[in-house]
Parts: structure tokens; sequence; C-alpha cells
């Protein structure tokens, strides 16, 4: 069986830069911008689950079923978008 994933879906207000939740947590980041950080936490767990440093494309979580994100995205070492799951 294969999965077919389409490109992350959900814009933010910094051009390029782009999050989701299907098949996992997803980013994508800007190409030619610097170096991007990305947090994914477990909110129940209070956990880091991935502490990554990448300058372009997209980071997927290992993931893939339900878990209680929290997205922190950092931009040369700056917060810059945060973002807590909400299925309520």
């Amino acid at each position: 069986m294969t999965i077919q994933i389409e490109d992350t879906t959900i814009p933010t207000a910094i051009p390029g830069l782009r999050f989701d939740f299907n098949f996992g947590a997803r980013v994508t980041v800007p190409e030619g911008q610097g170096q991007w950080r990305v947090r994914f936490i477990d909110r129940d767990l209070f956990m880091v689950l991935s502490d990554t440093k990448f300058e372009r494309g997209t980071l997927t979580s290992s993931l893939k079923y339900y878990i209680n994100y929290r997205v922190e995205i950092y931009h040369e070492e700056q917060l810059v978008f945060t973002h807590d799951l909400d299925l309520n």
C-alpha cells in the first residue's frame, strides 16, 4: 500500500512557512532564508520529541498517530511561530 501525502497545507503569516498534521506533524520552511529550528513537543508528557535545525525542506515527525503536539519554529534562534494542536 502506498500513501500519497501532499504538500503541507496551512500557511502562516511568514511567507513560505507552512505546517499541518497530515500524517504526523509537518513543517515546511522557506528556502534561502538562513537557519530554521523546529521543535515538536508532546504537551501531555511535557517532552521534546524532536529538535531539529535545517535550512530548507520539510520536517516530518516520526510519530504518525495522535499526539497532543506543540510546534515551535525558530528563525536564526528567535521564536517566530508556535501552534498547539487542538482537536476539540
